[in-house]
């Protein structure tokens, strides 16, 4: 019989929509249940200030990010930060329905 594991803990949970201008990304803290939205620009430099301050936030923890893309620049810029080590894409057909 196989064992399953644990669940994997995550220090938050992030959805981003990411658009033309601007990004729309919700963030939940795992030990809340409150969701906080906000907005990014499209500048690389922005990315990465928003990188440096979640891996302030979330020291040694893992960040789950889904994102409404199958591939692209933001998935590959994230995937080069340590503290986005876990990520999911969607088609915008799946998310369309909760916009």
């Amino acid at each position: 019989m196989m064992q399953q594991s644990a669940p994997e803990e995550f220090g938050a949970y992030i959805g981003i929509d990411w658009a033309d201008q601007p990004h729309y990304v919700s963030l939940r803290d795992a030990n809340s249940q409150e969701v906080k939205h906000y907005k990014l620009e499209q500048k690389p430099e922005v990315l990465s200030q928003w990188v440096n301050e979640l891996q302030q936030r979330f020291p040694g923890q893992r960040v789950a990010v889904a994102l409404e893309q199958t591939g692209g620049a933001l998935i590959y810029a994230l995937m080069s930060y340590e503290v986005s080590s876990c990520g999911s894409s969607m088609s915008v057909t799946i998310v369309a329905p909760w916009r």
